[in-house]
């Protein structure tokens, strides 16, 4: 068992649904003989859902033990959850930090986890252990990926994506996706299971136009406005002469103030990431050529650029979160991983220079060209907690008010793709979202956009703690009901 998971953080995410996510929750359950009765209930508080109450009892538990320091306090708490989790303690609660004793008993509590998202898979895993492969494509630090793989002694590494149990790729392979066995299918062959970390249309929510339409339509459904989410925002599909386009010139003319400002920021409506192609303008005319002169076949986003965005130190931020989707035997899952991290500009914010990149987008991609790139934080990245030093005494928690938030947001995003973003129900498909979120000087939390295929370099000692675990956290989500 990873210390850095179990020992640190406990299952680091908290749960968002199944079946469909067609119920308001996110969390965990009391004992495994509850489970069976539990499996086909609807939830209205995500609290309350089993998987949640699992979540958290596992990581109060750990809390109390594993990452207590010196002896443990609440004996009578640790009992109870113990009771609850149905695992055994030794005799003598010193021992529980010893490996030989901490590891088994890590190993039990993983154990009854698994077989708690088993049981609201509807999944029974295999009696026997079988030796099952992985390939891992080059990019984004494949090598973490292979190093926490490596770590299951009961999978080996191929450079063959055909003979591949599991594939993970930079990038959306439609070839082994449909090669992926349906739910309605009988389950594959022993040794012929297949995995790969992409949702078959996962471009519902990694898409720029696409995920501005499902969450329309989502919040629609619900007698709500996008626009209590995402900033005010248009798809432009046929030029200058859309009626999207003509919509935002009226918006344009009406957001004018007598400062001035009136900033909009134009991205690309399909395969953009890394900052390219996107300008941030306050004139309407280069918003017009902007549009004008795209490529046949390219639509655009126009949307309205948060001018009084939190700053921190006079630069600008915006927070990278994950949340994991998971599909197993048609049954769809949501999760929301506890930590994110602090993404900072290289350079002060100001509206008066709209042209400079730099001050404007927060991405690796704009910031590593920077000179002053890492002069103030190492690797321009900060954590939560240096979020909250920066709100202490603003009446601002960033686990009180800004995180459940947050979570909320990404559950919506889960919920309003549901019935499309795995379309064939395949039997094992996951897949890792980075979500970027801004907050204004309002408090007001934005959600800018949704990456598949999330950034996994270490640019920072901070990385090199939130992304490993991050990862190995999923694989401990995704991987184990292959074979229990």
């Amino acid at each position: 068992i990873n210390a850095e998971y179990m020992g640190s953080s406990g299952i680091n995410a908290e749960y968002m649904g199944s079946s469909g996510i067609n119920a308001e929750y996110m969390g965990t359950t009391t004992a495994v003989k509850e489970e069976e009765s539990d499996k086909n209930t609807s939830y209205s508080i995500i609290e309350n859902h089993p998987i949640s109450r699992k979540i958290a009892a596992i990581n109060r538990f750990v809390e109390l033990t594993f990452k207590s320091k010196g002896s443990i306090q609440d004996v009578t708490e640790c009992n109870k959850l113990a009771k609850e989790l149905n695992i055994a303690l030794p005799k003598h609660f010193a021992s529980i930090k010893t490996k030989e004793i901490s590891n088994p008993l890590k190993q039990q509590i993983l154990k009854q986890f698994w077989h708690l998202l088993n049981v609201h898979n509807n999944f029974v895993p295999l009696e026997f252990q079988v030796a099952y492969k992985y390939c891992v494509c080059k990019g984004n630090n494949s090598m973490l990926v292979k190093s926490i793989l490596k770590s299951r002694y009961w999978w080996t590494c191929t450079d063959k994506k055909d003979e591949a149990n599991l594939l993970w790729t930079q990038w959306y392979h439609p070839k082994f996706i449909k090669s992926l066995p349906i739910y309605s299918e009988e389950r594959a062959e022993t040794g012929k299971v297949r995995v790969c970390n992409h949702m078959e249309r996962q471009y519902h929510l990694s898409n720029k136009k696409a995920m501005l339409t499902n969450m329309a339509n989502y919040y629609k459904a619900l007698n709500r406005s996008e626009n209590e989410v995402l900033p005010l925002t248009f798809h432009v599909k046929d030029g200058v002469g859309d009626s999207e386009f003509v919509r935002f010139s009226e918006c344009f003319e009406e957001c004018k103030s007598e400062d001035g400002k009136n900033v909009w920021i134009v991205k690309p409506g399909e395969n953009s990431n890394r900052g390219y192609k996107i300008k941030v303008l306050n004139d309407i005319e280069e918003i017009r050529k902007t549009v004008k002169a795209a490529r046949r076949q390219r639509t655009y986003i126009i949307q309205k650029y948060i001018e009084n965005p939190l700053l921190l130190n006079k630069r600008k931020f915006d927070i990278r979160a994950f949340g994991l989707l998971t599909s197993t035997n048609g049954n769809l899952k949501g999760y929301f991983y506890e930590e994110g991290y602090i993404r900072t500009s290289s350079k002060e914010f100001s509206l008066h220079n709209l042209s400079a990149k730099s001050i404007h987008l927060t991405n690796d991609a704009i910031q590593q060209r920077e000179e002053d790139y890492g002069k103030y934080e190492a690797g321009n990245k900060l954590s939560l907690g240096d979020l909250q030093r920066h709100l202490n005494g603003s009446g601002v928690s960033v686990d009180r008010d800004l995180m459940p938030r947050m979570r909320e947001i990404v559950a919506d995003t889960f919920r309003a793709v549901q019935r499309i973003v795995d379309p064939c129900k395949r039997l094992h498909t996951f897949e890792v979202f980075g979500y970027d979120f801004m907050i204004d000087t309002d408090f007001r939390i934005y959600l800018i956009e949704v990456n598949t295929n999330p950034c996994l370099e270490i640019s920072s000692p901070l990385l090199g703690r939130i992304i490993p675990s991050m990862l190995e956290s999923a694989f401990k989500y995704c991987i184990p009901s292959l074979v229990g």
